[in-house]
């Protein structure tokens, strides 16, 4: 009969004492530590989460802010005439653009101002489209201007062009800029203001506001 060294037989009693008491435990009570700093790990997790919301909700509302508010800018347009006498279609004003939209356009040629407000979507488009022509500082395109021909092709007495007769001009608080050209000397140019000045739903005689049809 062999018998077994007492060595062998007291770790297997403990494996059996051990796994019996494994099994009566329960799960939720086996790491009850790791449990804690799990909810922990949680809360935390939840407190980060609430706070890069409302974060992003204040950036989202800070971009929400109009244009015109977030620019408070006016924006001057110069369409002059360089003959002296006109007669057929001859763009001839000045027009004043306000940050909130409020325009007022003054014909050339005398006579009474015109005054009205336009809606954000006109005035965003108008900006946009002189944003293309806007400079640093002041820009001159032309030094002089030279005057329309005659059929005999001498220069024509009546047509007096100016290097400033098409202006632009933004004024703000922390920066200003201008750029000026003959009337028609640069297609491309005049054709960007006509533009944005149709943008704004006026007319290109004097600036006025065109009625809806």
């Amino acid at each position: 009969m062999l018998i077994r060294p007492a060595s062998s037989q007291v770790p297997r009693e403990q494996a059996r004492r051990q796994a019996g008491s494994l099994r009566h435990r329960p799960i939720g009570c086996a790491c009850p530590q790791w449990v804690e700093g799990r909810h922990k790990n949680s809360y935390a997790l939840r407190m980060r989460n609430f706070i890069v919301c409302v974060s992003l909700g204040f950036t989202l509302l800070s971009n929400a802010v109009p244009a015109k508010s977030a620019v408070p800018e006016t924006i001057s347009v110069r369409l002059r005439a360089s003959y002296q006498v006109c007669t057929g279609f001859c763009p001839n004003f000045t027009m004043t653009v306000g940050p909130s939209g409020q325009v007022t356009s003054r014909p050339l040629w005398g006579g009474k101002a015109h005054h009205y407000t336009v809606s954000g979507a006109q005035l965003e488009a108008f900006r946009h489209t002189l944003d293309a022509l806007r400079p640093t500082g002041e820009r001159e395109l032309d030094r002089s201007c030279e005057p329309s021909r005659t059929p005999e092709g001498t220069p024509d007495p009546l047509d007096k062009p100016r290097p400033d007769d098409l202006e632009v001009r933004w004024s703000g608080p922390s920066s200003r800029a201008r750029l000026s050209s003959c009337g028609y000397t640069h297609p491309s140019v005049r054709q960007t203001v006509e533009s944005a000045v149709k943008a704004l739903g006026a007319n290109l005689r004097d600036g006025a506001q065109e009625l809806a049809q």
